[in-house]
């Protein structure tokens, strides 16, 4: 009979290693899924935003000035490329709010809530059965984390428990926390794809400077020397717009993922901590 109850338990619990596979897949399914989201919305948010310009602006407006500037496809390309990684970080930012938002629901669950208050007076079979009766669709990093310390804790009784869990949760935070590497990543790379505007917007102007002084001996029209010194403004424009389009977007960029993050490890934290209050009960 005891081997059979043995034999039941085996079969019911899933091992440690399993419950951080778990974790991860559940992470990991969620975040590709949430990029290539992103990805087309971005996509198509900077179409509409183009398409609505070029349409509605006045030929001398700032948008049209930042967003749809005169001159070659790389003058063209740069503006676009900033405002797609703008919209990226920010759709990003916003996903990530409604992720750690419904993660904070399903952790309020009274069943949770009931498992760790029974760790205070109760056994750790009692949280174990607790966490058994969680509805399926509250199981989020609340509730696999609590399952894998409950899941440690019943296989082993020794004082390496408190090292292997925290060497477990700092596991799953780095990877919850490297779905930010793209929106790092963007965030640098907007301010650099402006100074490549302003080396190109220069460049041009210089180029134009120079082909007006290789004229200026000559007797030239007025007209033409508009034309002239109306190239090389334009490519200076051309230089210092790309450059505040690209400061501007990443200063966005990096409050929204900034304030997204931050409420992001308060609730790891809180996570932390709850788990914590049950480590030290059994430990």
């Amino acid at each position: 009979m005891k081997k059979a109850n043995d034999l039941k338990r085996q079969s019911y619990e899933p091992s440690v290693n399993n419950i951080d596979i778990e974790v991860y897949r559940l992470i990991v399914s969620r975040s590709s899924t949430r990029s290539i989201f992103i990805f087309a919305v971005s996509v198509v948010v900077t179409i509409i935003i183009y398409q609505t310009i070029a349409m509605w602006s006045r030929p001398d407006s700032t948008a049209v000035r930042l967003i749809i500037p005169d001159g070659n496809l790389l003058q063209r390309l740069v503006p676009l490329l900033i405002v797609f990684s703008m919209f990226w970080c920010v759709f990003f930012s916003i996903a990530r709010y409604f992720w750690i938002k419904r993660e904070w629901k399903m952790s309020a669950d009274p069943t949770i809530s009931a498992a760790v208050k029974i760790s205070r007076r109760g056994s750790i079979e009692q949280v174990a059965q607790t966490l058994g009766d969680i509805n399926h669709i509250n199981r989020g990093i609340s509730y696999y984390r609590l399952l894998g310390l409950v899941i440690q804790l019943r296989r082993s009784t020794n004082n390496h428990n408190y090292q292997f869990v925290k060497d477990l949760w700092s596991l799953e935070n780095d990877r919850i926390a490297s779905d930010y590497t793209f929106a790092r990543v963007l965030i640098w790379a907007m301010p650099l794809m402006g100074f490549v505007g302003t080396v190109v917007g220069i460049s041009l102007s210089v180029g134009e400077f120079s082909s007006f002084l290789q004229f200026s001996g000559s007797n030239i029209e007025i007209a033409v020397i508009k034309e002239r010194l109306a190239a090389v403004a334009s490519g200076l424009s051309f230089a210092f717009d790309t450059t505040l389009l690209g400061l501007l977007g990443s200063l966005i960029a990096m409050w929204l993922t900034s304030v997204v993050q931050n409420s992001e490890e308060r609730f790891l934290t809180s996570v932390d901590a709850r788990s914590l209050e049950v480590l030290g009960r059994f430990s």
